[in-house]
């Protein structure tokens, strides 16, 4: 069972539910190996068990600073549904960020060159009003995929009600077809 799946409402149907891709964590990684890399040249330099011992302590602090990241990464979560986009996050303290649909206005995708590389890019979702909380998605995983799923359901078809088209009363452009 997903993260997210505990925050949908009965009425709502998830589009897109998934984590952020690995690349993520790559600046974290390449961070500790870095850290690794220099206290193991230290212990090779000293002798001395002080300084020996501080570093055994650095080496096993920064194995669980990165633990604690991937754990961060594994728990994170995005989803669309055919009513709000949500990014649920957090291990120890639970966030949920929430946007209506209905209030986003534009969706930017880009993709760099070592994202088209990994597989990876950037949401950008602009919505009427004030920023938002979920203003900006970097590393999205499967991202040409998300888009079209993403903007199939911002942009889908909406259902007309002849007789209110008839009485002159405009369509709701929030109403949707229901999915096939």
């Amino acid at each position: 069972m997903a993260q997210v799946d505990k925050y949908l409402l009965p009425s709502e149907r998830a589009v897109v539910v998934a984590r952020r891709h690995w690349a993520v964590l790559l600046r974290e990684f390449s961070e500790v190996v870095i850290v690794w890399l220099i206290l193991i040249f230290l212990l090779g330099l000293t002798d001395s068990g002080f300084l020996g011992l501080v570093s055994l302590f650095f080496l096993l602090f920064s194995a669980i600073w990165l633990g604690w990241d991937v754990i961060q990464w594994y728990v994170e979560e995005f989803a669309v549904t055919d009513k709000r986009v949500l990014l649920v996050s957090g291990v120890i303290i639970r966030n949920v960020a929430i946007m209506p649909l209905i209030k986003v206005t534009d969706l930017t995708y880009k993709r760099d060159l070592l994202g088209r590389m990994l597989g990876f890019g950037t949401f950008i979702i602009e919505s009427a009003g004030q920023d938002q909380a979920l203003s900006r998605i970097d590393f999205v995983n499967h991202p040409d995929e998300w888009y079209r799923r993403i903007s199939a359901e911002l942009f889908g078809r909406t259902i007309v009600d002849y007789e209110d088209v008839i009485q002159g009363g405009p369509p709701n452009p929030t109403d949707r077809l229901p999915r096939i």
